[in-house]
């Protein structure tokens, strides 16, 4: 039975490499292949290591089965040679079950630890991959509980496969000595044992709805607490409104993951006790009917008794993993369900090699857009929104203002023009020059945006401000923030200020990058009215006379004389608007 299946690449070629995912299977099953196809992509880095700790808890399992033997070797008497050899040998096998079982664990401690921190690396990493569109699909407060409680789920396994091999090498260790003592009564044994499986698996598999359903609602309530942080002000303004969101949101969906995790649980818990019982008959069946029609000597049925009551430990242990494999697996689903991979390339990533740098200056317009259309849906309002036919030409060296009601789609061609969002037709050209899937990549570097939502770094990351700190104090002193705001070594002193002003550290983080496009969404919005003069009437023209194409998002009508043009959008449509 075939139970992996092994996926060249698409291409044909072999280079090596491959990716290993299960075949379709149901039940336990389907979980423990889903789970074994992951670890041996994350542990395939460290095979010496696990073939170490493999050995050692082998080593360790068999030593603990050793114990056992000499236990019963003592109890039937043993003659004077082994008077002394015994406590020698049980004293051996006791040290070298402790360092064995250390070494297995410790090496799997930084196994683990050294994937956590890969792990979380890789969806950070994986998660700015993906198209913004889908990250928005997606939700902030889905995607870290994926980067918290699933991560650290999937890792817990790993901490645990030592205790797994030895308890498993105990259990196969006290399996062969019963073996040993009467095959009979072990081939009786395997037989039941396998009737156990199937009559603690069928009632287990009834908390898997709820295990699973308690994890979709952990995204909720992650998503309330982001409430409580974010809309802390709000709640504390009206109590009406903070006592109706604790009771019907988050008491609501507290209530409701607990009381899954409690029929999820109590199930589990039955079939736990289920098995004890299972467990009990089997010994009961041995005593009063197995021993008899296999005329057993009391020795014998002393020794094999021994030898199962050895083995009640490291059973709980292994059946402990049905949990464990039910929450790891609906963990790596809601991982995939993002769009996560686990067969990531564990090298740096290089920089864009292959693609050929785009153009900064030629005779053809800045930017152009042809017939271009980009259709989303909004979840929220159960509708479904179209931007364009659009075709728009800027002129470089050029202010452009895009204005339009609520609703109308200046955001979103804002994120299609700056490369954020794919136009689903249509072409992209910058100075002439197609802009497909390979260079949006670095098409995307030609801007510096400041966005209505934008978020504010503690750092100026990717820019070495050193050289240029007269240049920042510059800046500074013209954004008249230099008594609230210092960057050295291009850390920002702070960021806790007044949302005008942080929006004026954001502008003098796009100034650092000095880039030939410059965006601004509603910008001015959060500004008092000289800081907006300011920024119209001296920084727009200053970007203008540094050879910048600026695109303005704005209501400000008062102020659009100060573009070289005006366009409307209305329903995703444009419309060319006369400059004041």
């Amino acid at each position: 039975m075939v139970l992996l299946r092994f996926e060249a690449r698409p291409d044909g070629r072999r280079d090596g490499r491959t990716r290993v995912t299960p075949l379709r299977c149901t039940g336990l099953m389907k979980r423990i292949l889903l789970v074994c196809s992951v670890l041996n992509i994350l542990l395939r880095k460290y095979r010496l290591q696990v073939v170490l700790s493999v050995i050692a808890s082998i080593t360790a399992g068999l030593c603990s089965s050793g114990v056992l033997a000499l236990i019963n070797l003592r109890l039937k008497g043993v003659d004077s040679f082994l008077d002394v050899a015994v406590p020698l040998l049980f004293a051996a096998l006791v040290v070298v079950y402790l360092v064995t079982s250390f070494l297995a664990e410790y090496l799997h401690i930084q196994i683990a630890e050294h994937e956590l921190a890969n792990l979380r690396f890789q969806l950070s990493k994986q998660i700015l991959d993906l198209p913004l569109r889908n990250l928005e699909t997606i939700g902030s407060s889905n995607l870290f509980a994926s980067l918290t409680s699933d991560l650290d789920r999937i890792i817990l396994i790993i901490f645990k496969i030592p205790s797994f091999i030895l308890n498993l090498s105990t259990v196969i260790g006290c399996g062969v000595y019963i073996a040993v003592i009467s095959p009979a009564v072990a081939a009786v044994s395997l037989v039941y044992l396998a009737i156990c499986y199937c009559a603690f698996v069928l009632p287990f598999r009834l908390s898997e709805k709820y295990v699973a359903r308690a994890r979709e609602r952990w995204d909720a309530l992650c998503r309330s607490f982001h409430a409580v942080t974010h809309g802390a002000k709000e709640l504390l303004m009206h109590d009406q409104r903070r006592t109706t969101f604790l009771n019907d949101r988050i008491k609501q969906t507290c209530d409701n993951i607990r009381s899954d995790r409690i029929k999820g649980r109590a199930i589990q818990n039955f079939c736990y006790h289920w098995g004890d019982c299972l467990y009990f008959i089997g010994l009961g069946s041995l005593l009063f009917l197995v021993a008899p029609y296999l005329e057993l000597r009391d020795k014998n049925l002393t020794s094999i008794i021994w030898g199962l009551l050895y083995m009640v430990l490291p059973l709980h242990f292994l059946i402990d993993w049905g949990p464990d494999f039910q929450n790891i697996a609906i963990a790596i689903n809601k991982l995939k369900s993002i769009g996560f991979s686990f067969a990531y390339d564990r090298a740096p990533t290089p920089s864009p090699t292959g693609v050929t740098p785009l153009v900064h200056t030629s005779d053809q317009p800045l930017l152009e857009l042809s017939k271009i259309r980009f259709t989303y849906y909004n979840r929220d309002e159960n509708e479904t929104f179209s931007v364009g036919p659009i075709s728009l030409t800027i002129a470089r060296n050029s202010v452009v203002f895009l204005t339009g009601g609520n609703g109308s789609g200046k955001t979103t061609l804002m994120k299609i023009l700056c490369g954020l969002y794919p136009a689903e037709s249509g072409e992209l050209r910058w100075n002439g020059e197609l802009i497909d899937e390979p260079k949006r990549g670095l098409y995307r570097q030609m801007f510096s945006v400041v966005f209505s939502d934008f978020y504010l770094f503690d750092e100026a990351f990717g820019l070495d401000v050193s050289p240029y700190q007269a240049r920042v104090d510059h800046y500074i002193a013209r954004l008249q923030l230099q008594k609230k705001l210092t960057v050295q070594e291009s850390r920002l002193s702070t960021t806790d200020l007044s949302q005008g002003q942080r929006k004026r550290i954001a502008l003098l983080i796009a100034f650092l990058e000095d880039r030939p496009f410059y965006v601004f969404d509603e910008w001015a919005a959060d500004q008092d009215p000289v800081f907006k003069r300011i920024f119209y009437h001296e920084i727009l023209p200053d970007l203008k006379e540094q050879g910048k194409t600026v695109l303005v998002i704005s209501h400000d009508d008062a102020y659009y004389g100060v573009a070289d043009r005006v366009i409307k959008l209305e329903d995703g449509h444009l419309k060319e608007t006369p400059a004041a």
